[in-house]
C-alpha cells in the first residue's frame, strides 16, 4: 500500500507492507487490487505494549469463493512489541508534498531569534498529597479545572487592572517552565527532586501572542518503574511540522543541525518513542485555548497535558448560553470556579506477559467485493491503542 495523506496533508507517496499508527494518528493509503480473484487478509497487532489482541479485515475480490471469515494457518509476521525500527523508518520517509503550498511553511525558515523554544520533559511521579501515581510535564501535572479554562482566560484578561497578555495572572492556573526545573540525564533513572512529589498540581498552560513561532521539544524519559514508554502527542486546534527527532537527550547545539527544514511533514500527533525526542514548530495563528496532551487515555487524565492559550484578550465575549451546562451541573460551585480543584484520577494497570501473542484471533472481521485492478484509498486510524497494520 501507498501512503499518500497524513492527517490532512498530502504527503510524498511512500509505499510500504505494513504501518505503526499510533492513538489519534490518521492515514490515507492507496492499494491496488491487482491480485488473483480471491479473499485477501490485513491484519493488525498491538504495539508498544507487550500483550493485547489482533484484528482482521478481508479485502474480498468480486467473484471470490465465499469464506468462513477464519484465519487459516499462523498469523502474520509482525514487528516485536518492543521494536522501534519500523516506526522510525515510516517517520524517516514521512514527508509534506509541496510545502510551499501551505502558507505557514515560512517558520521553517524563521530566525531563531524570532522562535520561542520549549523543552518539555514528561515525568512520572507520586503525589504526596493523594498518595496516587501522576505523570507531569516539567514537573506540573495537570489537573481538570472546574470550568473550561476559555472562562478563566477571558475573564482574567478582561478584569479591571489586569495585565496585558501574556503577563495576564489566570488565578488557579500555573504557567508551564520553558525548559525542566530539574534537569538531568533523561535516560537513567527519574531524578529524586521529581519522582518523590509534584512542584505543582494544577492546569498548566503555555501562554502565548498570535502569530509568535513556537518550537516544542518533547523528551522522553524513564517512569519510576525504570521503563521509558512511547507516547503520542496531540496539540488540538493546530497542524505542526515535525522538524526533527532522535534518541537520548536533546541536545540544542548539535541536534538542531540534523533538523529537516525542507519538506517536514505536517500533520498535528508526533510520536515520542521511548529514551527519545521529538521537536514540533508550528505558528500560533488560532486564538483561544488549545489542549496539547498524551492520546493514552490513562496518561491524560494522570496528568500528561498542558494548555496552549493563544492570545485569549482578543476573544470575543462568550455566547450567552455558553456556561448553561456549568451552572445547572450538579457539581458547579461558584465558590470553586477560580480555584485550582483538583480532580483526582485513578490509575490504570497494563497486564505484562511473556507471550504478547496469548489472545484468539476472535475479533470482527469485515468484508466487501472488490474488482481486479481497481485501486481503494483506505483511511487508517488508531483510537485507543498501539496499532500495527500489516
Amino acid at each position: 500500500m501507498t501512503i499518500v495523506e497524513v492527517e490532512g496533508t498530502l504527503c510524498e507517496p511512500f509505499e510500504v507492507s505494513s504501518l505503526d499508527v499510533m492513538p489519534g494518528q490518521r492515514f490515507s493509503a492507496l492499494v491496488t487490487m491487482d491480485k488473483d480473484p480471491d479473499s485477501y487478509w490485513a491484519t493488525t497487532s498491538v504495539r508498544y505494549r507487550s500483550s493485547g489482541p489482533y484484528g482482521g479485515i478481508i479485502f474480498r475480490y468480486k467473484g471470490a469463493p465465499e469464506t468462513n471469515l477464519t484465519l487459516n494457518g499462523p498469523f502474520p509476521d509482525h514487528p516485536l512489541w518492543n521494536e522501534t525500527e519500523p516506526t522510525e523508518v515510516l517517520e524517516r520517509n514521512l514527508v509534506t508534498k509541496n510545502i510551499d503550498s501551505y502558507p505557514d511553511h515560512d517558520v521553517l525558515s524563521a530566525d531563531e531569534n524570532a522562535i520561542r523554544r520549549f523543552v518539555l520533559v514528561t515525568t512520572q511521579a507520586t503525589d504526596q498529597a493523594s498518595g496516587m501515581l501522576r505523570w507531569a510535564v516539567n514537573n506540573v501535572t495537570y489537573v481538570m479545572p472546574p470550568k473550561p479554562f476559555i472562562f478563566s482566560a477571558y475573564e482574567a484578561c478582561n478584569v479591571e487592572g489586569a495585565a496585558p497578555w501574556p503577563e495576564t495572572i489566570v488565578p488557579g492556573s500555573v504557567v508551564l517552565p520553558e525548559a525542566p526545573p530539574n534537569p538531568w540525564n533523561y535516560t537513567e533513572p527519574v531524578h529524586e527532586s521529581v519522582g518523590s512529589y509534584n512542584k505543582e498540581s494544577e492546569p498548566s498552560m503555555i501562554p502565548a501572542v498570535e502569530g509568535e513561532i513556537i518550537e516544542v521539544i518533547l523528551q522522553n524519559a524513564r517512569a519510576l518503574n525504570n521503563v521509558s514508554e512511547m507516547h503520542p502527542w496531540h496539540l488540538h486546534g493546530y497542524s505542526f511540522y515535525v522538524i526533527g527527532r532522535g534518541n537520548g537527550v536533546y541536545d540544542k547545539e548539535n541536534d538542531m543541525s540534523s533538523y529537516n527544514l525542507e519538506n517536514p511533514i505536517r500533520r498535528d500527533t508526533v510520536t515520542l518513542l521511548p529514551l527519545g525526542w521529538t521537536a514540533i514548530r508550528f505558528r500560533a495563528t488560532n486564538v483561544g485555548v488549545w489542549t496539547f496532551h498524551c492520546t493514552m487515555t490513562a496518561h491524560l487524565l494522570m496528568g500528561m497535558e498542558t494548555l496552549l492559550v493563544v492570545s485569549p484578550d482578543r476573544l470575543e465575549s462568550p455566547p450567552p448560553g455558553s456556561r448553561a451546562c456549568i451552572e445547572t451541573s450538579l457539581a458547579y460551585d461558584e465558590s470553586n470556579t477560580s480555584s485550582g480543584t483538583t480532580i483526582e484520577a485513578s490509575t490504570t494497570t497494563q497486564a505484562n506477559s511473556d507471550d504478547p501473542y496469548n489472545s484468539d484471533f476472535e475479533d470482527t472481521v469485515t468484508s466487501g467485493s472488490l474488482f481486479k485492478g481497481s485501486a481503494i484509498l483506505i483511511i487508517i486510524a488508531s483510537i485507543l491503542g498501539y496499532s500495527h497494520f500489516d
